[in-house]
């Protein structure tokens, strides 16, 4: 596996909370935060793979 890749997002408050709320976690860290950003980018590149593939039909 190579070494990770430092990102910084920046949300709105209201994405902010709306996450915190979503996960359960007032106190979320950021270990949390990149695991669902992480899990979110895999699954709409899956999304955008699966879209291109139906699109060739």
């Amino acid at each position: 596996m190579t070494a990770a890749v430092r990102w910084t997002v920046h949300v709105s408050p209201d994405t902010n909370l709306a996450l915190r709320d979503f996960l359960n976690t007032p106190n979320l860290d950021t270990e949390e935060a990149s695991k669902f950003i992480k899990e979110a980018v895999r699954w709409r590149m899956l999304d955008n793979d699966v879209q291109t593939i139906k699109d060739r039909k």
